[in-house]
């Protein structure tokens, strides 16, 4: 079986702290489904780890409502912190996006070696 690790930002706040931020919950949603559905195992991780923020979350949604509901979306409320995860026992990494990515991620250390490592292990990175 393969196993893909969402990474997701920490922060609810942009870099100037002016706006809400998390990760944008149908870009964990969606891809989510469409990953598990084919028979994947997918994993949680963030910088702090624990719960991360979101935004965007919308019921009328069919996708993002029956994720809210899932058990992939209580184990993402407990994401492993990525400095804690042996990325070796991934077959892919992903990101989701939103707008606290672009705060806590752009320029974190750990964040490049991460995507270097999978990268350059022939590996897929994907956001």
């Amino acid at each position: 079986m393969k196993h893909i690790l969402f990474i997701v930002t920490s922060t609810d706040k942009t870099g100037t702290g002016n706006h809400t931020a998390g990760y944008e919950f149908s870009e964990v949603a969606d891809p989510y489904f469409e990953f598990v559905n084919k028979g994947f195992t997918v994993d949680f991780a963030s910088i702090l780890g624990g719960k991360p923020p979101f935004v965007g979350y919308d019921p009328s949604q069919k996708t993002s409502k029956e994720f809210k509901k899932s058990n992939g979306f209580k184990r993402l409320n407990f994401s492993h912190k990525l400095s804690n995860i042996d990325i070796k026992a991934y077959d892919a990494i992903f990101f989701p996006g939103g707008l606290g990515l672009m705060t806590d991620m752009v320029d974190n250390a750990l964040v490049k070696e991460t995507i270097k490592e999978v990268y350059e292990s022939n590996k897929v990175v994907g956001a």
